[in-house]
């Protein structure tokens, strides 16, 4: 196994040892043993050593802080533009029920730091009710 970690989310990657690795205009690109490029595969890898698949606590509670703030991030603009097109009188993007299961997600991602369990704790799921395609997440290659 070839290990690496992704400088900006922290997120371990592991790949095979037929998994051929060059290093292109300094960026690590991966290649399948038929010259093919992975393409799903962050530009922003760099070699590790093994990681630790038991991470303490606080390693744990970072990350997931982070992936929070990241699913925060993402959805802030379309709150900010829905009270834009409220505020122009105009038609909304969102609908009132999804703009409402929007803010119950954004709510439940601030909470989830507040639960006992924490950092043993998953992401709340995006709500049904709002459209994938909205966040930029395509459904055909979404776990969510």
């Amino acid at each position: 196994m070839q290990h690496f970690r992704c400088e900006k989310t922290l997120w371990p990657y592991a790949f095979e040892d037929d998994v051929v690795v060059a290093v292109v205009d300094g960026i690590y690109k991966f290649f399948t043993a038929d010259d093919e490029e992975l393409t799903a595969v962050p530009s922003t890898l760099k070699p590790c050593a093994e990681p630790d698949l038991n991470p303490a606590p606080t390693q744990l509670g970072d990350e997931l802080r982070f992936q929070r703030n990241h699913a925060l991030a993402t959805t802030d603009w379309f709150v900010h533009r829905h009270r834009d097109e409220i505020d122009a009188e105009s038609t909304t993007t969102l609908t009132a029920a999804e703009y409402k299961d929007l803010l119950s997600y954004r709510q439940a991602l601030r909470d989830l730091t507040a639960q006992k369990k924490f950092p043993n704790v998953d992401l709340p799921k995006i709500p049904d009710s709002i459209s994938l395609s909205v966040f930029g997440i395509d459904p055909e290659n979404s776990n969510s």
